[in-house]
């Protein structure tokens, strides 16, 4: 999201006119809600694992992809390709995309926008904050079931656990989570673009452009 925000006039020239700047601040939606627990999206490395895939879904004949077609590019169950598209749907930032409008039997059909689709791959990299570090040893130990890289502390207690700790003192509040995505954005940004970026007519793969039609960034900020 990105918020214009107009400072104060400068005490040192009063008939100066100020300048807006843009105030930007990560989506809660894709990191909240947008992460799966699916072990073939967590990539290693996502520019080399996804940049193949970009090269592929981008020579299609259309933009957008279906289920059909991503769970053969990523080798991945029909299920789970169906998963990623309505997952996506719910976090993507424009409510007129065809994907966010179609009936859920029209979802296979209608697709995501490629990019969307990758950049929304990408973040499936990102791993929450971590919870601050408690003295209670026994919530540690008795793990219930197992630990989880997406859900952090809250899967590694018991439900009863939970009651009877104040688990607030140990969670990071909103604000820390914010600067944690944000800090995760100012990170990856540059492979975003990288991803997004497209060759100019005419030009080699060393003259890359990417305008702000193209590269859906505010999909996440």
């Amino acid at each position: 999201m990105m918020d214009p925000i107009v400072p104060s006039p400068s005490t040192s020239d009063p008939n100066s006119t100020p300048s807006p700047t843009i105030l930007l601040h990560p989506r809660r939606e894709p990191f909240e809600h947008g992460l799966l627990p699916i072990q073939k999206l967590v990539f290693t490395d996502p520019v080399q694992a996804l940049t193949p895939l970009k090269q592929r879904l981008s020579s299609s004949s259309t933009p957008r992809v279906g289920s059909a077609a991503l769970a053969d590019a990523l080798q991945i169950s029909s299920d789970h390709a169906r998963l990623i598209l309505d997952t996506l749907s719910s976090v993507l930032h424009s409510e007129s995309d065809p994907l966010v409008t179609a009936c859920p039997e029209d979802v296979d059909s209608v697709g995501a926008d490629f990019r969307d689709l990758i950049l929304f791959l990408y973040i499936q990299s990102y791993k929450r904050l971590l919870p601050r570090s408690h003295k209670d040893s026994v919530a540690v130990a008795d793990v219930w079931p197992s630990t989880s890289a997406f859900d952090g502390y809250l899967s590694a207690i018991s439900p009863l656990q939970l009651v009877r700790s104040n688990t607030r003192r140990f969670m990071p509040s909103q604000a820390d989570e914010e600067a944690h995505q944000l800090s995760y954005l100012q990170k990856h940004l540059a492979n975003f673009l990288v991803l997004l970026s497209e060759p100019l007519e005419g030009e080699d793969k060393e003259s890359m452009v990417c305008n702000i039609a193209s590269c859906h960034l505010n999909t996440y900020v």
